[in-house]
């Protein structure tokens, strides 16, 4: 279960709580495994029956052995260990120090490698940390602009906008957090503010009013696809400031 998201009200706590206990009665023989945002599991709350741990960053032997379990699961791999040491030699010239022992780099990289397979070694990592996150807000987009096949839709379609639109729209909630939060770790906003630069996009580029909309299901889709995590009911999103960062430092 990924991103337990922050829940303020008690109500929430036991709602979270309620669905987590439900999960492991019906699954009883699994591991569950909970991943959040330390602000939003900070000690005031706890799940029962779990113990907790803090991600920190890698060392470079951690580093070398995860990508190479990470490639053992990949078919078109067949040498997983050369395959991770020629990785873990690209992401070494690039970064800076101890930029690629960070978990959310790490996992962004490893996901450009493979995707660049059949690029030149030296092409297949982008040169500096700026164009990392450029690549990887490229990469949440082309999530966001998938079909869902329960739906039918992508969150895009939902929303009536295209990719670039939706982009456009993000890189203006981006610096408009950014300026509120700077480096806090978290952002949390009206669901309406995206929904007003995305119409503000919209006007611009095509001088038209979206119409019909349904807003709510558009958002839920963008809570299950994207990172952006409904808190307590209420009409608040939470987006981690690393996302935001990593739209804004393209700018």
């Amino acid at each position: 279960m990924d991103e337990v998201p922050n829940a303020v009200e008690a109500w929430r706590r036991d709602q979270i709580a309620d669905f987590v206990a439900a999960i492991v009665n019906e699954y009883g023989k699994c591991r569950v495994l909970i991943t959040s945002r330390p602000y939003a599991y900070d000690g005031t709350w706890k799940l029962d029956g779990f113990g907790q741990t803090t991600l920190i960053p890698l060392h470079d032997s951690r580093v070398l052995e995860l990508a190479t379990a990470l490639f053992a699961q990949l078919p078109a791999i067949e040498d997983a260990a050369a395959e991770a040491k020629a990785f873990f030699r690209a992401i070494h010239q690039r970064g800076g120090e101890n930029f690629w022992n960070n978990p959310l780099q790490f996992t962004m990289g490893a996901t450009l490698w493979v995707r660049n397979a059949g690029k030149p070694l030296e092409e297949r990592i982008p040169p500096t940390a700026a164009l990392l996150y450029d690549k990887s807000v490229a990469l949440m987009l082309e999530k966001w602009a998938k079909r869902d096949p329960a739906l039918g839709a992508s969150v895009a379609e939902l929303l009536q906008v295209s990719p670039a639109q939706l982009r456009s729209a993000l890189e203006r909630l981006a610096l408009h957090m950014q300026s509120d939060y700077g480096s806090d770790r978290r952002a949390t906003f009206k669901q309406w503010l995206l929904v007003e630069y995305l119409d503000d996009c919209v006007l611009e580029q095509k001088g038209v009013v979206r119409q019909s909309i349904d807003y709510h299901r558009a958002l839920d889709l963008l809570e299950q696809r994207g990172r952006f995590v409904g808190i307590g009911g209420s009409p608040f999103v939470s987006l981690p400031t690393p996302q935001l960062s990593g739209i804004s430092r393209r700018l």
